[in-house]
């Protein structure tokens, strides 16, 4: 190395050190091969400009043959890409010039001087005039002067930039050891609390971390990454812990034009990563000149310390949340238990309880929703400001206690807290749409879709509007764009199997209810069960019928419950008035979540004029259809 040329060049979110052969993104260590690092550097000597295949030839590889060079070049190039994030066909970085080479494309922070080892155009290995110093001198005085009239007349004439009004915050990473992740629950608990900070800003749409998470570990363009997620801009991340200490670097892209627009690092103790993550969401919310309004200021800049051993058991316990299954879940149940024994303070903690019990199917609906609204009570008395904690209370409204009103105080109190809260959004439309306000069950629907448009579970929901609004079509529509997000996922399959029975064609709901009900790996699946059920009834199938039938019962047997609204489906599909309306009334009495949807479920359609029927509907006190209620003290406990 020349003593005039940099021991590091910085080009995008990487760090290259040209003495230890070492990449860095984010400050974090990218494993790169000594190949692929030389041809890196060479292009790094010319960036913008051509460097032929056999320029790299002859410089890194005289001693090949031909043959054995075209293979060590071609895979020295894939495993430079993969390093980077980059793609030949979008290049991010280096892109390739059919028949003569490669490219460096990049913004380059700090230009290496052109190597001697390789001179693009000139075929073979030569070494560079150097100019005197007294011409180096003039030529860099020129320049200088030439950039400050330039930088003059820009800071003259420039208008403001346009705010960024959409975001997506990818997922951080974290410190390997190897190839495996460490404390990938620290990273994920910094997106995760990053996206609820910014989620409180109204005039700014931010996409949820369920969307996010599907681009981990992917190696896709920013900018391909933006118009996927329908946003301008990008937050990338990095975690590194050292003890109790952690050290984030955060970076704000512009993604239309790739342009970095602001990068800093912060190092705090474990016990103060709330503190951090408020600071990063308001040097955000600075830096693409969105309307935050003096509320949503406070808002963002209220943080407090927390016991580090509790918040570390809190963030283990969000990671496990957000993971499917329910042996995950009961990881994070017991996590949640060990950060509130640590901290009996921690409203968040309690919250993540909250919803822990409204997710569960490992105990019956009335103790599941009754621990549910203790712990969401608990999080809110600690700290009324905590959105989820709202949205656990308002589905204990709406599905353990009938409380129509409570239920749509608590989601609308979330949304005024959150407004970018896609959860918040998902269930208050399924909310609204029970209660026949079908156009604003729509319009949330439609910013939960803007807020995870990547999100299996907002599609579920859009299926089940569309469905309770009697739109068969429209929720055929949602199951398969569960599909094409994930081919083997039940819910799509579900979704559309039960619009295909209200539309008449029985033998397609055979044929996909079969299909959903064996990715389940659960003969008793009281879903397809119930399906399968109605579709061979209908079909004229009865002893089909009566096996699923009985295949829901001997599961209700099993595991000591199954909703009674399923089999009041299953009667009623098949005429039978009486039974269904026997199922409907026990349901009632164990008060079963499915009653919910009693006065709009297509499956009900035939029992509405039934006097038993209209004394249900009486005493689960429905509001008047389309009506909402007082909108006074939205903001109140």
């Amino acid at each position: 190395m020349q003593a005039d040329e940099p021991r590091s060049i910085r080009f995008g979110i990487f760090d290259l050190d040209r003495d230890s052969g070492e990449l860095r993104k984010h400050g974090i260590r990218i494993k790169l091969h000594e190949k692929p690092f030389q041809v890196l550097l060479a292009l790094l000597h010319h960036p913008g400009q051509i460097v032929t295949r056999r320029e790299l030839q002859e410089a890194l590889w005289p001693a090949d043959t031909f043959v054995d060079f075209e293979n060590g070049l071609n895979n020295a190039i894939s495993r430079l890409r993969e390093a980077l994030g980059d793609s030949a066909e979008s290049p991010h970085y280096i892109e390739t010039v059919p028949r003569r080479g490669y490219r460096f494309v990049g913004t380059v922070e700090a230009a290496l001087p052109a190597s001697p080892a390789v001179a693009p155009g000139s075929g073979s290995q030569v070494t560079v005039n150097s100019a005197s110093p007294s011409r180096w001198v003039l030529i860099s005085a020129g320049m200088v002067a030439m950039l400050a009239a330039v930088f003059f007349l820009y800071r003259t004439f420039q208008t403001s930039p346009p705010a960024i009004n959409s975001i997506a915050v990818l997922p951080f990473v974290t410190a390997s050891d190897g190839d495996a992740p460490r404390d990938a629950y620290l990273a994920f608990g910094m997106t995760e609390a990053l996206i609820a900070e910014l989620s409180k800003i109204r005039a700014l749409k931010v996409i949820s971390q369920t969307s996010v998470l599907q681009y981990q570990g992917a190696r896709k363009p920013l900018p391909q990454i933006a118009r996927e997620l329908g946003v301008r801009a990008v937050v990338e991340g990095s975690v590194v812990r050292q003890g109790d200490q952690l050290r984030i670097t955060v970076q704000l892209i512009d993604a239309s034009t790739d342009t970095h627009l602001w990068a800093q690092t912060y190092q705090r103790q474990i016990a103060d990563v709330l503190v951090m993550q408020s600071e990063v969401a308001q040097a955000i919310a600075r830096e693409v000149r969105v309307q935050v309004t003096p509320r949503e200021k406070v808002a963002l800049s209220t943080a407090s310390v927390v016991d580090p051993q509790a918040q570390e058991a809190y963030l283990k316990g969000r990671y496990f949340l957000r993971k499917a299954g329910e042996e995950s879940w009961k990881k994070a149940e017991g996590y949640f238990e060990e950060a509130i024994t640590t901290n009996p303070q921690y409203a968040a903690a309690y919250a993540g309880l909250a919803e822990y019990y409204v997710q569960t199917d490992l105990m019956k609906p009335e103790l599941a929703m009754a621990k549910a609204k203790e712990r969401a009570q608990r999080a809110i008395a600690l700290d009324p400001e905590l959105a989820d904690a709202r949205v656990s209370l308002g589905l204990v409204h709406y599905y353990g206690d009938w409380d129509w009103d409570g239920a749509d105080r608590e989601f609308r109190r979330a949304l005024d807290l959150e407004p970018g809260n896609a959860r918040a959004h998902r269930w208050y439309s399924i909310y609204l749409e029970t209660v026949g306000r079908h156009n604003e069950a729509i319009e949330h629907l439609q910013l939960a879709i803007a807020s995870d448009p990547l999100s299996i579970g907002v599609y579920d929901t859009g299926a089940n509007v569309w469905f309770q609004a009697h739109e068969f079509d429209r929720a055929i529509e949602q199951g398969r764009k569960i599909l094409e997000l994930d081919q083997n996922d039940p819910r799509g399959y579900e979704q559309i199997t039960v619009s295909l029975i209200q539309k008449g064609d029985y033998q397609q709901a055979v044929t996909l209810g079969r299909k959903g009900l064996q990715l389940t790996g659960d003969p008793g699946d009281p879903v397809f069960s119930t399906l399968l059920s109605v579709a061979y009834g209908r079909l004229g199938q009865p002893r089909q019928s009566a096996e699923h039938l009985n295949n829901l019962q001997e599961a209700a047997r099993k595991n000591g419950y199954v909703p009674l609204g399923f089999l009041a489906i299953i009667h009623a599909g098949l005429g039978r008035k009486d039974a269904a309306m026997d199922s409907l009334e026990k349901a009632y009495q164990t008060r079963d979540p499915y009653m919910v949807r009693l006065k709009v479920s297509p499956w009900f359609d035939d029992l509405q004029s039934h006097p038993r029927f209209q004394a249900l509907l009486r005493k689960m006190n429905f509001p008047p259809q389309g009506s909402a209620p007082d909108r006074a003290g939205t903001s109140g406990n």
